[in-house]
């Protein structure tokens, strides 16, 4: 019966002290991250919009070869595909891009493929 009785008591404690907790706000910490303003697309990629272009060109006929595997359908997504290839804008980084766009697109249309196309 005492064990009854202190089992009783302790359950009476956490329910006394759960709806005391409930009465009190929680503590709330500044949300600084959610008033960052974070770039569009468009604002990332209008300092390299000449090598993007030019990467674009360069690597045309590849990307024809395999069009319907890649992912994209407009320019503006076309354009942040073709960003992150880049380095930097100067014709070393537009050099290495257009290998690495080459072998990801033959990447997708070969061993790839089963991937690309999920």
């Amino acid at each position: 019966m005492a064990f009854l009785r202190r089992s009783l008591k302790c359950l009476a404690q956490i329910i006394l002290l759960s709806s005391v907790n409930a009465l009190v706000p929680a503590q709330t910490r500044p949300r600084t991250a959610a008033t960052v303003r974070h770039a569009t697309v468009s604002e990332t990629i209008a300092p390299l919009k000449d090598a993007v272009a030019e990467l674009a060109a360069r690597t045309r006929d590849a990307r024809l070869l395999a069009e319907e595997l890649l992912p994209y359908d407009t320019d503006e997504q076309l354009d942040a595909w073709l960003v992150r290839f880049l380095g930097g804008g100067d014709a070393d980084a537009i050099d290495e891009a257009e290998a690495k766009v080459v072998a990801s697109v033959e990447w997708r249309a070969g061993p790839g493929r089963a991937i690309a196309t999920a």
